[in-house]
């Protein structure tokens, strides 16, 4: 388990480097927010990438959209031991899959949820996610946990229900980007309790305080 401690107080960025040759990176949203209407905004985007952001209309997609990339050249940056943020584009693949032009070998993933942006950069194949830790619905874990889950769900106690749903869903989420996919794939079908016993998987829980974050990475182990 990888700890992060008090990121809203913490200054921006917060790196983190695995012993799996991960490096993480949470970049507070707030922080952007200060400077994504002044010029400061110039050093960290390319026009390529505001062209990007053009697509999203609203004022706080695109806040976290940015977020997202500042968060990854921020990990690319420390990866690469402090490359310039302004020598480094993050693009997207058809399926909308963030890469890095400059250096397209690496894995590059993204992730935001309210006041946070994640990303994790790495020479393995990686994917992750990060979610409120929150009560969802009744309709919602009826409708994207595999029966497995559901089952286990309905065994634990009150107070950790909506923890294990939350961990659940960024398991499912951080997968479905490993695999290239994003949100093309049934929730339903994957079970993240089989991905944690899967050898050729690396399952790594990132504990930030009142969110759940996971990010999965190839092992290099054969599976099947």
């Amino acid at each position: 388990m990888i700890q992060v401690k008090n990121p809203s107080s913490a200054p921006p960025p917060i790196y983190i480097k695995t012993s799996s040759d991960i490096t993480f990176c949470c970049f507070p949203i707030s922080e952007a927010r200060k400077f994504i209407h002044t010029s400061q905004k110039e050093h960290f985007l390319s026009e390529k990438e505001w062209q990007l952001a053009s697509r999203y209309r609203q004022f706080e997609r695109k806040l976290q959209w940015f977020s997202g990339q500042i968060g990854a050249k921020y990990a690319l940056s420390h990866h690469l031991n402090n490359h310039s943020l302004q020598d480094l584009t993050i693009l997207r693949t058809l399926r909308g899959m963030p890469f890095c032009k400059q250096m397209p070998q690496l894995s590059v993933t993204i992730s935001h949820s309210y006041d946070l942006a994640v990303a994790a950069v790495s020479e393995q194949t990686i994917g992750i996610d990060i979610e409120k830790d929150e009560p969802r619905p009744e309709s919602f874990i009826k409708t994207w946990l595999s029966p497995r889950e559901y089952e286990q769900y309905q065994s634990l106690p009150k107070e950790k229900q909506q923890t294990m749903v939350n961990h659940s869903w960024t398991v499912k989420e951080a997968y479905s980007k490993w695999c290239g996919m994003g949100g093309h794939i049934s929730f339903k079908d994957i079970c993240s309790l089989k991905l944690a016993r899967r050898k050729d998987l690396k399952l790594l829980k990132i504990n930030i305080p009142h969110y759940q974050c996971s990010i999965i990475a190839t092992s290099g182990e054969i599976y099947g």
